[in-house]
Parts: C-alpha cells; structure tokens; sequence
C-alpha cells in the first residue's frame, strides 16, 4: 500500500499522468482500506480531474489523515449529515486556508436553505468582509463567544452534505462584493493588483510562489501601473519591482480593505493565493500563474476556471517553467494595454 500510495502521489501526479495515479492510490486503498493518507491523496486526484462525487466522499478522510493541518473540534453537539434542521442551528466551521474560506462560503445559502439558522465561524481577517454578504449565515471571529447550536459541519464538507456536482458551478456570482476604493495613482493606466506569494506554511508553497523579481518586466510595460496587494514577510520584496509600484500593503488591515481595492482597480494578477479567490468571488478580472500540476480546485487543462468566470488560468506546460507563462502574461497584458489606454479611468471614478 505505500509503494503504490507513494508512486500515485509522488510520481503519477507530479508527471501530470492522472489517471495512472488515481489507479495507484486506489490499490493502496485496496490493500490497506485505513490508510488515511491514501484516501487523501486519492481525493485529490479525483477532484483534479473532475471526479467529484467520488471526491467529496474521499475527502472526508482529511480529518484522519495526520498530516491535516486544520484544527480538530472537540464539540459534544453531533456532526452534520445534510438533512433538514427546520428551527435549529448550524454551526459550520473554517478550515485550511484564507482561500478555502473565500472559496466555500458560497455554499453557505445552500445550508442555510435546510436550517433554522446557520452561523459561520471565520479567522479573523474575514469576519469583516463576510458579515452583510447576504449568504444566509451570521458570522463570527474565531477565538469570540458562540451561540447555543444543535450540530456543526465544517465548511469543505457542505459540497457533499449538499450533493453538489461539477454542473452547478458557478452559481451565483459574485457571491462577495465590496465598495470600491480606487487608487489615485495611475490614473489613464490599467491598473493591476499584484501578489506573487502565498502562505508559506502552504504544502506545495515553494512551487506556486515566485519571488517579486519575476514580476518585474510587468512594470516597465507602457500604460501599466501595478499595484501590490502582496501581505506577510513577502511584501518587503515590492522594492525588487523597481519604480513606479504602488505599494498597498500597509493599506491592507484585514480582507474587507483587500476587496475595497480590488473592486477599484482593473486586474488582478497572481500565484495561486486568497487575492485570486476574493478577485473570483467578486467576480473581477483576474490572471493566476499555475504550477504544472495545480491544486485540485483549478482542474485540468482549461484556461478558465468554473468556480470563477472572471478567472483566466496560465498553466506551467512543463514542471518549473515559469519562463514561458510569464511571456504569455506579459504579452496578454500589453495587449489589454494598447487595446484600452483609459482602462484606468473606470466609471467608478466619475
């Protein structure tokens, strides 16, 4: 079982050769049915590749799987098992990431449809931005006092408690908004929020992360201003863009300012990180750098995403060439440049 986990995982699917590694993972399955971490690994795999039913119940196995990061609930209420709660509440909960967060809340009217009332339990960095969204939930800040509820769900499982399926996707959207706050610089350019870093406590972290260097050429691109929308120890890399860049880090205190921002400039452009799920969510243009093989949520193949109309996806064609997306971004972008000079003047502004 661990030869055929640790080839699905570590040699299929770094080879982009699915179909071979979820056939591995699931003869680890077979032949060891507890393996924790090749259920996981076997999830991931079928959601990559579209798989989604199968997905969902395989990814209930993250909870026994050592190596998940997210924190165990130790609750004396029941688990949620999708039916109807008419006059009770819902608690569901965060988990992973930011990203997973900002991904996921749209599920919550889909629960708030079979519930009493639903509460969400947030990290604190969303609180702001999701309370008066309209998803059918209150929301409260991890670590603040909760109110008396019958059963909790944590919120990666509502897609399967809900009995989604790839064809409902993307549902209504946008699903967040924001007042926009439109920079003052820039004016008569196209205007781009930029990120080149994720978390890095992030698995896959030092292959979907790129330093601010990369984004240089970007810069110097004629009608172009760009913003960073980057937060964390990366941001003091903004300096290595060179001059022109408009640092909005310290104007970033929580994702309610990063939304206000986005809503007021043209594009986003990013690695794979909580800026491109909030841009999606909000529906607002937005170009994501890939890895060759990337997280299950951006599927195979296609340059757009079904989570996210508004998103158009740059794929690695080969492990580690970010020199060749960069190209196709660069050369995209100084299209949308020369095409729409006054792209910057938005209608916003007026």
């Amino acid at each position: 079982a661990h030869a055929h986990e640790t080839r699905g995982t570590l040699l299929y699917r770094e080879l982009g050769r699915l179909d071979q590694a979820v056939a591995s993972l699931e003869r680890a399955v077979a032949l060891d049915p507890g393996r924790a971490g090749a259920h996981w690994n076997l999830a991931n795999a079928l959601l990559l590749t579209g798989h989604w039913r199968r997905g969902w119940e395989e990814y209930e196995w993250r909870w026994r799987w050592d190596g998940f990061p997210s924190p165990r609930r130790s609750w004396d209420r029941p688990g949620w098992d999708g039916s109807p709660l008419p006059g009770r509440t819902l608690l569901v909960h965060w988990e992973q990431g930011i990203g997973d967060t900002l991904q996921f809340v749209r599920f919550l009217p889909g629960a708030a449809a079979r519930a009493g009332r639903v509460v969400l339990v947030c990290q604190p960095g969303l609180a702001r931005l999701l309370s008066d969204q309209g998803l059918g939930a209150e929301v409260v800040a991890e670590g603040r006092p909760l109110p008396r509820f019958h059963c909790h769900a944590p919120l990666l499982s509502l897609p399967r408690l809900l009995g989604v399926e790839a064809s409902w996707l993307p549902g209504p959207v946008p699903y967040l908004r924001a007042r926009p706050r439109v920079p003052a610089e820039g004016r008569g350019t196209v205007r781009v929020g930029v990120a080149w870093a994720g978390s890095p406590t992030h698995g896959n972290d030092a292959r979907r992360s790129l330093p601010a260097r990369r984004f240089r050429d970007l810069a110097r691109i004629p009608g172009v201003t760009l913003f960073s929308l980057q937060k964390g120890e990366r941001a003091a890399e903004v300096r290595d863009l060179g001059p022109g860049v408009v640092d909005l880090g310290p104007a970033l205190g929580d994702f309610a300012d990063t939304a206000a921002w986005i809503a007021g400039l043209d594009l986003v452009i990013s690695v794979d990180t909580a800026v491109v799920h909030l841009a999606g969510a909000m529906a607002r243009p937005a170009w994501v750098l890939l890895p060759f093989v990337p997280d299950w949520r951006w599927g195979l193949g296609s340059p757009g995403s079904p989570w996210y109309p508004s998103v158009r996806l740059y794929r690695q064609d080969q492990a580690g060439d970010w020199d060749a997306v960069l190209a196709r971004v660069r050369r995209d972008l100084e299209a949308l440049a020369g095409a729409h000079p006054q792209a910057g003047t938005s209608s916003q502004e007026g």
